[in-house]
């Protein structure tokens, strides 16, 4: 539960009731909280493997579920450098050991010989995905790395039964809001003060896998 309330998962909105009954939509922090807790409950089922890596985009993916402590530790490096370099309000080590470690999780990695230079994460429920982290470093944009990582992730969630996928983005974006226009994405709602550092409005879209993401 969130603030003693029931907490509701009705596809990209997460919320929850007060003592009188009102529906209240958590704040940035608390869905990243449910977030959390969605990974927790849907362990039993087993969705998707941890996380896998994209070599220099172009061969097969090559999954990896059993890691040492060292490599684990390596990938969560690789996203916190990823996360410091691309967002001025970054995700903490927690949250990223906690993605990782969830069984509801996807993250893809692409890298470029050795170095991680991207990523994609989501996470599902049922048939519904929330993509929560789309980063590329500075200086490896505008190489098709974003649309190679998603590409790879509707491949994937399409196998696994997902039918809607949903993420939010920054209203001020604009190479973002494009790119996910291009796959189909179209806008279903708006989040208001949603991002800190500097606040602005989110942008929620909404894809139907069932279509064609083509791209």
């Amino acid at each position: 539960t969130i603030d003693g309330g029931e907490i509701l998962y009705m596809g990209k909105k997460a919320a929850h009731t007060d003592a009188s009954g009102k529906t209240q939509y958590v704040s940035h922090k608390e869905l990243r909280e449910f977030r959390s807790y969605c990974g927790l409950v849907f362990q039993q089922f087993n969705l998707f493997p941890h996380y896998s890596v994209l070599k220099n985009l172009t061969d097969a993916p090559v999954e990896v579920q059993k890691r040492s402590r060292e490599e684990a530790e390596e990938t969560a490096r690789a996203w916190e450098e990823i996360e410091l370099a691309c967002f001025s309000d970054p995700w903490s080590p927690g949250m990223i050991g906690e993605a990782l470690a969830s069984p509801a999780a996807l993250t893809l990695f692409a890298f470029c010989g050795e170095r991680a230079v991207g990523l994609v994460s989501a996470v599902c429920a049922a048939d519904e995905c929330d993509i929560t982290d789309v980063a590329v470093l500075p200086a490896y944009r505008r190489r098709g790395i974003a649309a190679a990582l998603l590409r790879e992730l509707f491949t994937r969630l399409r196998a696994g039964g997902t039918r809607h996928v949903y993420l939010e983005v920054r209203e001020s974006n604009a190479p973002a809001i494009a790119l996910y226009r291009s796959f189909a994405f179209s806008p279903c709602g708006r989040r208001k003060r949603y991002y800190t550092a500097p606040e602005e409005d989110a942008v929620v879209m909404r894809l139907d896998l069932s279509g064609d993401t083509t791209r």
